[in-house]
């Protein structure tokens, strides 16, 4: 198939990342054709070393990280994550280089023919996720990679990456989000993102909320899961950032680390001391001849770029009369991470707070975090089928106190970010943040960038 036919395969098959009407079961997510296709093309997955990560929040500037730290160590490094900004491509990458069209191409015309002998029955449980996953898995063998780092895209009991056999497992930060699939608590949220973990392989669970930690102990102790608890057995310190770095120190495993994160966040340092931790358990089977050096953990981690994460586009990258911050922020947690970088970064600065949501989000939460009394808040829609729309958010918001000095509801994503030129004021900041489909949107406007979805 050629590229565009091939991508048009793939986008028939049911997406529940463009469609909010579904249960998270097992009926849903029966997994039985899935496998059954990952053996007609020889479970590529097990062909090569894999981490596996889940999580709420950081689960990107996590695999990001390792993947980097894994590179500098002289291997050949997958990364599968979702979703994307610009290009379908960016998901499935080597060496930070995205899949290329041909290859993509050619992996599904391969998946087709082996979808084929279900007949029509295929769609009965083959999903776009599905067919995505498993290109990955097939390109990162045909590119004989050293090890991949594959995260998950929901949840993770039922998630189309959980065929894994890792050497590791990572649990990230965990916040109440897609309550209405996952669970309404927080151990019914963990719960499902634990359900990755392996008995006897190490887990490496990233600082959490301390009333959560109880849970994930028991959780894991009675499946024979070891476990690190980062928050436990590291000492993770940070500065402000300044010169558009962050300085932070980790100490834990037996060594001080000084290191210097690009990644600007305020939730950086915990995700960078959860890579340490990663590669303190399991560098020495990973390295290339050796184990991963202490050079190339501080330079992956120091050379690691994630667009979307606290990016600032400066006035003179746009030629917009104002700096941007773009944030996928989309948990309360991630807002409130939001919130303490900018005032870091920017101080009182006048701030344009630009949202838009998905659905199944803690959208009160959110805004409450990051919207100050000085600040003008714009709500728009996400360019998304499973966005809040307006009138939705006018409702929700409305039910509480919106402290903004000024509220506009704007349906068009593209006539929001068009207004923000008529409400500056001196020195303001905008901030486009709630949703990646959001940041991603903005992103390419003001980046110029044209992406294929």
């Amino acid at each position: 198939m050629k590229y565009e036919d091939a991508l048009a395969f793939l986008l028939s098959f049911v997406s529940y990342e463009q469609t909010s009407s579904w249960k998270y079961t097992e009926t849903t997510f029966d997994m039985t054709g899935y496998r059954h296709l990952l053996d007609s093309l020889g479970n590529p997955q097990w062909s090569y070393r894999t981490v596996h990560i889940a999580g709420s929040d950081g689960k990107g500037s996590v695999a990001s990280m390792l993947a980097s730290v894994l590179r500098q160590a002289g291997l050949r490094v997958g990364l599968y994550t979702s979703p994307h900004l610009h290009d379908i491509r960016e998901r499935i990458s080597v060496d930070q280089a995205p899949i290329s069209k041909r290859s993509l191409s050619s992996i599904l015309t391969q998946i087709k023919e082996h979808l084929e002998v279900y007949g029509e029955s295929r769609r009965g449980f083959a999903t776009f996720f599905d067919l995505l996953t498993a290109a990955a898995f097939v390109h990162f063998q045909r590119e004989k990679v050293d090890v991949a780092v594959i995260e998950t895209g929901l949840g993770g009991r039922l998630d189309a990456t959980n065929v894994l056999h890792p050497e590791a497992t990572i649990i990230t930060h965990l916040s109440l989000e897609h309550a209405d699939k996952l669970g309404d608590t927080l151990e019914q949220i963990a719960a499902e993102k634990l359900a990755i973990s392996h008995p006897s392989v190490p887990c490496i669970i990233a600082p959490q909320v301390p009333r959560i930690l109880p849970f994930i102990r028991k959780w894991l102790k009675e499946r024979g899961v070891p476990a690190t608890f980062v928050q436990k057995e590291y000492d993770i310190r940070s500065q402000p950032p300044a010169r558009l770095r962050r300085s932070i120190q980790v100490s834990g495993g037996g060594r001080n680390r000084q290191i210097r994160l690009r990644l600007l966040g305020s939730c950086q340092p915990q995700n960078a001391a959860t890579v340490c931790a990663t590669i303190d358990i399991r560098g020495a089977q990973w390295g290339c001849n050796a184990p991963v050096s202490e050079h190339a953990l501080r330079a992956g981690l120091e050379n690691t770029v994630w667009p979307g994460r606290f990016e600032i586009l400066a006035r003179r990258e746009t030629g917009w009369p104002v700096d941007i911050v773009l944030d996928v922020a989309h948990t309360e947690r991630g807002a409130a991470s939001l919130r303490q970088s900018l005032n870091e970064m920017f101080g009182n600065k006048p701030r344009i707070m630009m949202l838009g949501f998905l659905q199944g989000k803690d959208i009160r939460g959110i805004v409450r975090q990051l919207v100050r009394r000085s600040d003008t808040l714009i709500c728009t829609t996400a360019p998304s089928p499973r966005a809040v729309p307006v009138d939705g958010l006018r409702n929700i918001l409305q039910c509480s106190t919106l402290r903004a000095k000024r509220v506009f509801w704007i349906d068009d994503p593209l006539e929001a970010l068009k207004s923000v030129c008529e409400v500056l004021e001196t020195e303001s900041l905008l901030v486009v943040a709630g949703s990646l489909y959001l940041v991603g949107f903005c992103r390419g406007i003001l980046l110029h960038h044209t992406g294929e979805q």
